[in-house]
């Protein structure tokens, strides 16, 4: 190769080099930007927005989408409800977390019509529900009346509730009063009956004056429990069909429902009128058995569960009552199973909680471990200036009392209970 063509080869290479710079730098030089690959640019739009086109996908590598969630909106209910709480005293706020009989009410020995002594007892105490039994209940229209008095003299609208389970524990069906007559929850086994008969249920109790229905029964039973025929099934998915039916029909007739008796007590042969009840059921056995009625009417829309008295300490660690246990309420009910609604106790009259607590220290406690409505303590005006001195000391935070009242307050304007 001769020195000539040689020179030339080499004039020709630097041309190239100098030709492939000017294409690298000329650009830069006109963006005055690096030249980042497409896929690590923003996408932007004509007006300058670095929003991704809703074509493309926003995810990273992880699939982590929580950036991009967006917490639901408050419901116009919970709105009106903060509305509310904040024009009442905490004395108010604190009244409201209780339901008591008209007898604890009034200090009437039995209550059976709503006079001046209702009327100044809830201006007095005004409650956030009433709770009424047999003996105050004759007929029809007397029950009409007595019920539709009573919350004409409430400042706050009330509960107003009844035990209306059908079979053995019934108030009104058993004795004619204006509500068919069930059999036990035992005997039923068809899914659109059930929801038939919690439709027609929900429908005659309101047309008495009631709002809230302790009922239905979500424990799974088991052979010698207190419970017995009570609970639809011993069979746990069975019990979940009807239970949810159940509510599915009583939430279509506008009837407040609640399941019972949380964390189950259908394995149980202890019965919590009369002391203490236990379970040596672990987490997983709850999960796998009892927990499936109550998981189908959460499902179902159930606004209230009820939380018994029985001690699982298997799970807890402690021989606690349900209804006075953080890890029961918060860590099981409302994380667990994911339930927001209201949660009351099972009656705070009864021997398993009077046994081992005041009704002052019952109180508190129930409410430090998240329950929203107290039910029936043994001692109402013990249990209200147990939980103001609470408040006022420190040792119960009046959040914790709001939260509650908004909550109820929420579920009663859902339920048009105004």
């Amino acid at each position: 190769m001769g020195k000539g063509f040689r020179i030339f080869l080499v004039s020709l290479l630097g041309f190239c080099v100098l030709i492939g710079a000017i294409c690298i730098i000329v650009p830069l030089a006109r963006s005055g930007e690096p030249n980042i690959p497409s896929q690590f640019n923003p996408v932007t739009d004509d007006t300058g927005d670095n929003t991704a086109d809703n074509s493309q996908d926003t995810t990273t590598d992880t699939g982590d989408t929580s950036a991009a969630t967006e917490p639901e909106p408050e419901s116009e209910f919970v709105t009106k409800a903060k509305e509310t709480v904040q024009t009442m005293t905490l004395e108010e706020q604190v009244y409201q977390l209780f339901m008591v009989t008209p007898e604890d009410l009034t200090g009437v020995e039995t209550a059976t019509v709503a006079g001046d002594a209702t009327k100044s007892a809830l201006e007095q105490y005004p409650v956030g529900g009433i709770v009424y039994f047999a003996k105050n209940l004759e007929n029809v229209e007397q029950i009409k009346s007595l019920l539709s008095t009573t919350q004409s003299y409430a400042k706050t609208p009330l509960l107003l509730g009844v035990d209306e389970e059908g079979g053995t524990v019934s108030r009104l069906g058993s004795r004619g009063l204006g509500v068919t007559e069930l059999d036990d929850m035992a005997s039923y086994d068809d899914p659109q009956e059930v929801h038939t008969m919690g439709k027609t249920l929900g429908d005659e109790l309101l047309a008495l004056g009631f709002n809230l229905d302790f009922a239905p029964v979500a424990d799974v039973s088991t052979s010698g429990s207190a419970i017995g025929d009570r609970a639809f099934s011993s069979d746990a998915e069975e019990a979940a069909s009807l239970v949810g039916s159940m509510v599915a029909g009583m939430k279509e007739s506008g009837i407040l429902c609640t399941l019972k008796h949380f964390p189950g007590l259908g394995g149980v042969s202890a019965d919590t009128h009369d002391g203490a009840a236990s379970t040596n059921a672990t987490l997983e056995q709850l999960k796998e058995k009892d927990f499936l009625p109550f998981q189908a009417g959460i499902d179902a829309g159930a606004p209230l569960v009820m939380v018994s008295h029985l001690s699982v300490p298997a799970v807890t660690g402690d021989d606690r009552p349900a209804s006075l246990s953080t890890s029961v309420i918060d860590g099981l009910l409302r994380t667990e199973l994911g339930f927001d609604g209201v949660v009351v106790t099972d009656a705070l009259n009864m021997e398993a909680i009077t046994d081992h607590f005041t009704a002052a220290e019952a109180a508190v406690q129930a409410l430090e471990a998240g329950a929203d409505l107290l039910l029936m303590p043994e001692d109402f005006q013990a249990a209200v200036d147990g939980v103001l001195h609470a408040v006022e000391t420190g040792s119960l935070p009046q959040d914790t009392i709001t939260d509650s009242v908004v909550r109820i307050l929420a579920m009663k304007y859902e339920y048009g209970i105004a």
